[in-house]
C-alpha cells in the first residue's frame, strides 16, 4: 500500500511506504532497501546461519519499477525459477538507483532502461556481459479535456513545449529512472522549462506517478506497458507518442564476480543465459496478450525483426 504526504517546502510528493504484493518481487523505499542490503552483508561470525551454502542463496536481480508495475517481473521470476530450479530475489527500483546498488556490490544481475547511464556504467567495467532484452515505448498521457492541445501529436519536443506554454500541470517522476531521464533529455536538450508551480515531482515509481497525474488532472510521460495495465483505473487518456525518440529499450547486465553478492557463483551466468534464450523471448512476446489484446513488451528478437 502506498501512503503519500506532501513536503511543505516544495511541490514534491514523498513516499512513506511501498510494499510489494508479489512473493518474489519487492519494490522498497530507499531507506528500507539500504537496511535490507546492509543486513545481507553482515560478517559470517555475526550470523547464526553463516554456514548457509552459496547454492542456497538466491540470485539477486535488480530491475526497474515499470517492469514490476506491469506484472512481467513477477511472471518472469516464477517462470525462470520453475524452468531452472534457481532461487531468484528480484528488487524493483528506478534505473538510477539500480546502478548505485550495482556499484556498491549489491546486484548479481541488473536490468535498466536508461541509455546514457548504461553507457557510463559499461565504461566502468563492472559488468562482464550485457544485452538488450526487450523494448516498448514511452507515451504522453493527460486529462481527457487536453487543455494543452497535444492530442494526436507525435513530436515529443513539441508536446512538451505546448504543455509548458499552457496552464496545465505536468507530473515528473524525478527519481533518475529511465522514464525521468528520457523526460529530462527532451526538456534540457531543447530548452523547455516547466514552471515550478505547475510541476509536480513525485519521486515515485511509474504506477503511483500515474495515479498522482490522474488525481491532479495533469500530463505525464509513461511507458506504454504500465499505462496499458493501469489505464482503466485512471482519469487520463493516451494523447501522443510514436516517435523514435520515445523508444524504451531494456538492457540486462551480468555483474562481474568481484562486484556481486554471489561472487563467482556460476548460477549468475546460468540465469543471464536463461533470460536471453528463446523460451524467455516467447514469454515476453506473449505476456499481456490474453488480458490486453496485445503484448506489453517486445523481446529483443522481435524488436530486431520489426526494425528490419
Amino acid at each position: 500500500m502506498l501512503n503519500r504526504r506532501r513536503d511543505g517546502r516544495s511541490n514534491r510528493l514523498v513516499s512513506r511506504r511501498l510494499v510489494g504484493r508479489a512473493t518474489h518481487v519487492t519494490p522498497l523505499p530507499r531507506s528500507l532497501l539500504l537496511l535490507l542490503l546492509m543486513a545481507t552483508m553482515i560478517p559470517n561470525g555475526c550470523v547464526g546461519r553463516s554456514e548457509q551454502r552459496a547454492s542456497e542463496r538466491p540470485i539477486r536481480w535488480i530491475a526497474t519499477t515499470s517492469v514490476q508495475d506491469t506484472g512481467l517481473l513477477e511472471g518472469l521470476v516464477a517462470m525462470l525459477e520453475k524452468r531452472t530450479g534457481l532461487r531468484i530475489e528480484a528488487i524493483a527500483v528506478g534505473s538510477g538507483q539500480a546502478f548505485e546498488l550495482a556499484r556498491r556490490g549489491d546486484a548479481d544481475l541488473l536490468m535498466t532502461h536508461a541509455p546514457t547511464l548504461e553507457r557510463e556504467f559499461l565504461r566502468e567495467g563492472i559488468a562482464t556481459r550485457e544485452r538488450m532484452l526487450m523494448s516498448n515505448d514511452f507515451v504522453f498521457v493527460g486529462p481527457p479535456e487536453d487543455p494543452a492541445g497535444v492530442r494526436g501529436m507525435t513530436d515529443p519536443v513539441a508536446m512538451l513545449q505546448k504543455i509548458a506554454n499552457s496552464a496545465a500541470t505536468f507530473v515528473s517522476r524525478a527519481d533518475r529512472s529511465g522514464t525521468h531521464l528520457c523526460e529530462l533529455q527532451l526538456r534540457e536538450a531543447n530548452g523547455i522549462v516547466l514552471p515550478p508551480e505547475r510541476l509536480i515531482e513525485t519521486g515515485l515509481g511509474q504506477a503511483p506517478s500515474l495515479r498522482v497525474a490522474s488525481e491532479r488532472g495533469a500530463y505525464t510521460l509513461t511507458d506504454r506497458a504500465t499505462w496499458t495495465v493501469h489505464a482503466r483505473s485512471l482519469e487520463l487518456e493516451l494523447l501522443g507518442g510514436g516517435d523514435e525518440r520515445l523508444a524504451n529499450r531494456y538492457r540486462l547486465f551480468e555483474i562481474g564476480p568481484e562486484h556481486r553478492p554471489a561472487g563467482d557463483d556460476p548460477r549468475v551466468a546460468q540465469l543471464f543465459d536463461a533470460l536471453n534464450d528463446s523460451a524467455t523471448a516467447e514469454f515476453i512476446d506473449t505476456f499481456g496478450v490474453a488480458t490486453y489484446g496485445a503484448a506489453l513488451f517486445r523481446s529483443r528478437s522481435t524488436d530486431e525483426a520489426t526494425s528490419d
